[in-house]
């Protein structure tokens, strides 16, 4: 599990405020870096968050290897 803490304006279209009901879904915009099968049959991607908007964990993470499927193109 990744911790990250932004403004909502970078990681969500919603109009949220102090009293919204959290959590809330978010995205955040990556590059992909990788993608492969594995061993297991799963199909996985390598993920970098620093392009475009400078995105890091809290634990100063930019790359990471998640499901194909939790990637979407907008």
């Amino acid at each position: 599990m990744h911790q990250f803490l932004e403004k909502a304006p970078v990681v969500s279209t919603a109009n949220l405020v102090s009293d919204s009901a959290f959590p809330q879904p978010g995205y955040i915009a990556c590059l992909v870096q990788d993608e492969w099968i594995d061993e297991r049959g799963r199909q996985l991607v390598r993920v970098g968050t620093v392009k475009p908007w400078g995105v890091v964990s809290t634990a100063g993470e930019a790359r990471f290897t998640v499901l194909r499927d939790q990637v979407v193109q907008l």
